[in-house]
């Protein structure tokens, strides 16, 4: 009865350090396991096993080693699949584990091989040495044995913790420091717009010139492209509605060519305040054409133009607001007028224009929370000296990152960048540039301070006009300084 009660239950014999002698599981074959014959299962006598279970539990395990090392020997050795049994010399147990490890790549029952223990299962094989299995290393038994064993054994669970804590500050840390090297960035090195006509949009295009084109997009950092799509005439009908099927061949050719460019659907209305005005007809068909824009042509996004919006234009606000509606998440940017004469600055004023024509901070701001960005035309100024032109620019840029930064919404602003023919005496190209416009750009980024992560960058007008020139003068002005 007391025999009984203190029977070890039926499970894999283990040595004082808690090591399997006969692990449960058998290395992986790509030969079914034989069975044992009649003999081999009888191979003990009856005397041995009554004589066994006569002796104490502890004498019976060592018994048994003899048993499994007896049926060993008589039938060929068994590889063990645990490196760490200490049942074997050195080199018995450097063959049964290779014999263990050596699996085809095709066997269905790979995955059966057990991993060592606390290491992944792609380290279960042991590195390849020139030198002989005994060299590479010592015999289980040894290894457990031995002082250096028992000095690895001892943990220190407050040291692992504290190592812990240090590693994730120090990540942290240089997390927080990249991303402030990121949103640092000077803003040249951001992505950088162009204005794009009907050259490209009114045809489907050549594959090997959109291919050119595209390698000097990515060359000047132009990420975002403001396509023409169309005009609203004073007859309230798109000008060259025929075209749209080109249209959005022209879309799909291009995200296949530049797919990490943003692509927006340019749509001008002007408005002369007697044939076309923003009534409540006038902004629904605007809105319409904004929504087919985004899911029948698949731009990324509408770039509205209208022209001119008045300081206050509350029906504008009305068309900003339906035309969010019909195009959902689709980016909405708008095509703005700068501080034409902006009073009470120290700033140049053009001179062609009347003083005080400008838009307010409370009027811009109301714009802001309706789009997601802002395209500044600071062109066409009439100023005869470049300098003064720059002074202008850097008052635009301040004006309306600032209006933003107050709101601190997530909004951005480009600057226009002027490449077209003169046209006097509005535009003269010796004063309106490339260099004095990048000049402006660097000046009121410094003024702004903070409130310039706001500007995204220069917006190219237009992709018709510039030659290639011009794009070296932009490389040089603002990319490479």
């Amino acid at each position: 009865m007391m025999d009984d009660l203190f029977k070890p239950p039926d499970r894999i014999p283990v040595d004082s350090l808690g090591v399997p002698l006969e692990p449960p599981t058998r290395a992986v074959s790509d030969e079914p396991p034989e069975s044992p014959s009649d003999g081999e299962q009888d191979s003990d006598s009856d005397a041995d096993k009554r004589a066994t279970a006569e002796l104490p539990p502890s004498e019976r395990r060592g018994r048994a080693r003899e048993r499994v090392a007896k049926r060993r020997a008589t039938r060929g050795a068994i590889p063990n699949p645990n490196p760490f049994a200490p049942t074997r010399a050195t080199g018995e147990l450097d063959a049964a584990l290779s014999d263990a490890v050596r699996v085809s790549d095709e066997h269905p029952a790979a995955s059966m091989l057990p991993p060592r223990p606390n290491a992944p299962p792609s380290r279960f094989a042991l590195p390849a040495s020139g030198k002989p299995a005994s060299a590479r290393r010592v015999s289980a038994r040894r290894r457990l044995d031995s002082p250096l064993a028992r000095l690895a054994a001892i943990r220190l669970p407050f040291s692992r913790t504290i190592l812990i804590g240090v590693g994730s500050v120090l990540f942290v840390v240089a997390v927080v420091f990249a991303l402030g090297l990121v949103r640092n960035r000077p803003t040249q090195s951001a992505d950088n717009a162009l204005w794009v006509g009907d050259e490209w949009t009114a045809a489907a295009p050549d594959a090997t010139q959109l291919t050119a084109w595209v390698e000097n997009l990515r060359a000047h950092q132009v990420g975002t492209v403001f396509a023409w799509v169309s005009q609203l005439t004073p007859e309230r009908a798109w000008f060259g509605e025929a075209n749209f099927e080109a249209t959005a061949a022209f879309v799909s050719a291009f995200k296949a060519a530049y797919p990490d460019a943003r692509l927006y659907g340019w749509i001008f209305v002007p408005v002369d305040g007697v044939s076309l005005q923003l009534d409540d007809a006038a902004r629904m068909q605007i809105a319409d054409m904004a929504r087919r824009v985004i899911d029948e042509m698949d731009f990324d996004g509408v770039l509205l133009h209208v022209d001119p919006v008045v300081n206050a234009d509350e029906g504008y606000l009305s068309l900003l607001r339906v035309v969010r509606t019909a195009i959902g998440d689709a980016p909405l940017a708008v095509a703005v007028p700068p501080d034409w004469t902006p009073l009470g600055a120290n700033v140049p004023q053009p001179p062609l224009i009347a003083p005080g024509t400008m838009w307010d901070s409370t009027y811009k701001q109301r714009v802001v929370l309706l789009v997601d960005e802002l395209v500044v035309q600071t062109y066409n100024t009439g100023f005869s000296n470049p300098t003064e032109y720059s002074a202008w620019i850097a008052h635009q840029v301040g004006s309306f990152t600032n209006a933003i930064a107050a709101l601190e919404v997530d909004v951005d602003v480009y600057i226009g960048v002027p490449t077209y023919d003169a046209d006097p005496p509005r535009y003269n190209p010796a004063v309106e540039n490339i260099a004095s416009a990048v000049q402006g750009l660097r000046d009121g980024m410094g003024a702004a301070g903070e409130s310039a992560r706001f500007l995204r960058g220069a917006a190219v007008y237009a992709n018709w006009t510039t030659e290639a020139d011009e794009w070296d003068d932009f490389r040089r002005e603002w990319l490479e300084r």
